[in-house]
């Protein structure tokens, strides 16, 4: 009896994290170690955790270069010297800005649907989108609970809620048997929900790609 949209905000974007990527390498000298980063999972993690720095360290730039930095050591295996120099082309790169403006129109369409709850859910390689997703549609219509969930909101839930005060639920378990709650009415918001309950694989239909396009999602790959 409800009816759920499923929108790939960042789908639009990867042209232009290829293209920072691009940048990147040039700017470490097109090394080898630079390539390996720039087509590895740890890239796209980076850019996302970046986003996150930016949110979080808006009102201090260099407090966000240190914290930039500081996330590129867990990242890579540059020396100190490379990595405040890397740190400085994230800082400046325009990725983020054009990243920004498009998710915020994307923010303003999902908003004009009058949704009653929406929800963001999260790996390592999203977290720092989602965040700013689910703050732009709490700064577009305070009414619309937000959620977050998945695997990064599952392994710190109460960080989020502590350090994300636009979040009102953090879900950690099966989210579709969450949201089922959640519409329900019967939870107060910022709270961790915990979901001991599994979904019925068995009995559930095989999931239908048919409008599942893998063409769009062929640039990124990871190297061992």
């Amino acid at each position: 009896g409800r009816e759920g949209r499923v929108h790939d905000l960042s789908l639009e974007t990867l042209p232009w994290l290829r293209e920072f990527a691009s940048e990147v390498d040039a700017a470490m000298g097109q090394s080898f170690e630079s390539e390996v980063f720039t087509t590895s999972i740890n890239f796209l993690t980076t850019a996302s955790e970046h986003l996150l720095v930016r949110m979080l360290y808006a009102d201090g730039a260099d407090e966000a270069r240190r914290a930039t930095a500081a996330l590129l050591s867990v990242r890579t295996a540059w020396p100190l010297h490379a990595l405040e120099y890397l740190a400085d082309v994230f800082v400046n790169a325009s990725y983020y800005d054009r990243v920004r403006e498009y998710l915020t129109r994307e923010c303003e369409r999902v908003v004009a649907a009058r949704p009653r709850l929406v929800g963001a859910v999260t790996h390592i390689t999203s977290l720092g989108f989602a965040a700013f997703l689910l703050r732009e549609i709490k700064r577009l219509d305070p009414s619309i609970r937000t959620v977050l969930s998945g695997y990064q909101a599952t392994v710190s839930g109460e960080a989020a809620l502590e350090r994300l005060p636009w979040v009102d639920f953090v879900v950690a378990g099966e989210h579709e048997i969450a949201y089922r709650d959640l519409l329900a009415g019967n939870l107060a918001p910022r709270q961790v929900v915990r979901v001991t309950e599994r979904l019925p694989l068995d009995s559930l239909p095989p999931a239908d790609y048919a409008n599942l396009d893998m063409t769009r999602y062929q640039w990124m790959s990871v190297r061992a």
